[in-house]
């Protein structure tokens, strides 16, 4: 059995979370108007958090933390705001039947 070093493992989850959120991202974008929409601020989410990962060590950490911090109430408030429009959308397509 190999090895296992929790760095190669933690650079491959951020790829994966890299990935991951650019598809969730593009889909949710592609998805305006409906329920699908929701998943684009959790998109964002992951690749910020990735980028952070990635540059974590090259870039000064008082930066990166602040970074972090506001990108996360953005996106966090973003995900509210759809959210809230979504389930408007939803109570107003029942009122309409």
């Amino acid at each position: 059995m190999l090895p296992i070093d929790s760095a190669v493992i933690s650079t491959w989850l951020a790829w994966v979370q890299l990935v991951g959120g650019l598809i969730c991202l593009v889909v949710g974008l592609r998805a305006r108007g409906t329920v699908g929409e929701l998943i684009a601020p959790v998109g964002a989410m992951g690749i910020v958090g990735s980028v952070t990962h990635f540059l974590w060590g090259t870039a000064p950490d008082a930066a990166l933390i602040v970074f972090d911090v506001i990108a996360m109430v953005v996106l966090t408030a973003w995900f509210v705001h759809v959210y809230r429009a979504s389930r408007e959308r939803v109570r107003l397509l029942r009122n309409k039947q």
